[in-house]
């Protein structure tokens, strides 16, 4: 579980970046949807790495009481 954290910090900005890409060109607004969506995948990212360090210390609690 804890082996997915790289990629929940990687790819939630990665895809801001295509996406606010993909709106600036179809707006014309370079570049701050892609500041945006870049800061929302972020944002994105380090919430899920803390959901999945929470669960794995949920988890590993469990096991200490079996």
């Amino acid at each position: 579980m804890l082996g997915t954290i790289p990629f929940l910090l990687a790819i939630p900005p990665v895809a801001g970046v295509f996406i606010g890409r993909w709106i600036d060109g179809k707006a014309g607004t370079e570049p701050a949807f892609l500041i945006v969506f870049v800061i929302f995948g972020f944002v994105a990212g380090i919430r899920e790495v803390a959901n999945v360090i929470k669960k794995a210390n949920q988890d590993s609690d469990d096991d200490k009481k079996s």
